[in-house]
């Protein structure tokens, strides 16, 4: 009954979203989506458990580290899961509004086109944005138990949501250029940012600046922020980031931005 008035309040807003949302959030679908997201949360710790050394081996754990191994793999899975499966809901969706001739309705509607668009871009991934709303409160667990500041988290939120309004903006106008591909469109939209992520996220994990012109691309993932909120994501702190980086050691075109940040913040 909630979700049902809230879904209702956001039509008032945007009818554009009250239609996405209304296609969306069947009993059925929410509820799939929601033992996705919370089984799949209880195989990752249950996986990461396993690497913890025994007690009967007198080891120490450093439970910090675990936690901050929690946070960057769950941070990995929501970057990818955003972005790739995002993309591929959007196009997908616009695909399917031109087979069925109903893109043509909405240009003829009295809403504005950022209202569709916006429309789009919050009703389209409900379920997904669904799906990684489960996984926050363990996100923001796994953060404080990892000793990784508030406002940094808060940092690697603003820049995760852009990457995905970013993202978003582009999958809707390759939608829109490319109706020729049919149904493959978004297979290919996709498949490209997956491969994209992949590449960058390596180039990350292996070398992180190269000094190279091709830098300023992984500037688009949002992984790159990762290394400066902890010094390692494993049990052995040089198999990820052999380099220990700081937030404060954050630069843009050689300004200290993460120190001024990080003055203003307090």
């Amino acid at each position: 009954m909630a979700l049902n008035n809230l879904v209702n309040q956001l039509g008032e807003l945007n009818p554009q979203v009250f239609r996405e949302l209304k296609g969306s959030f069947k009993q059925r679908n929410v509820l799939i989506t929601v033992a996705i997201s919370l089984v799949g949360q209880l195989l990752m710790l249950i996986d990461l458990g396993l690497e913890l050394p025994s007690y009967s081996l007198g080891a120490e754990i450093n439970w910090p580290l675990w936690w901050q191994d929690v946070f960057v793999w769950l941070s990995l899975i929501g970057i990818f899961s955003l972005l790739v499966v995002g993309t591929y809901m959007l196009i997908s969706d616009l695909s399917k509004e031109e087979s069925r001739g109903t893109l043509n309705f909405l240009r003829l509607t009295p809403q504005s086109s950022r209202s569709i668009l916006g429309g789009k871009l919050l009703g389209v991934p409900a379920l997904l944005y669904l799906a990684v709303g489960f996984a926050l409160p363990l996100h923001f667990c796994a953060a404080i138990a990892g000793q990784i500041h508030l406002i940094e988290l808060l940092g690697f939120y603003i820049v995760l949501g852009s990457s995905c309004l970013f993202c978003y903006s582009m999958a809707l106008l390759f939608g829109l250029v490319s109706r020729s591909l049919g149904g493959f469109q978004a297979w290919l939209g996709s498949g490209a940012v997956l491969i994209f992520l992949w590449i960058t996220t390596m180039v990350i994990d292996n070398a992180g600046v190269s000094h190279y012109p091709a830098d300023w691309l992984t500037l688009f993932n949002p992984t790159i922020v990762l290394p400066y909120l902890i010094d390692s994501n494993s049990f052995d702190p040089n198999s990820f980031y052999p380099v220990e980086r700081s937030f404060q050691d954050l630069r843009w075109f050689g300004i200290h931005i993460g120190a001024s940040f990080w003055t203003m913040a307090g």
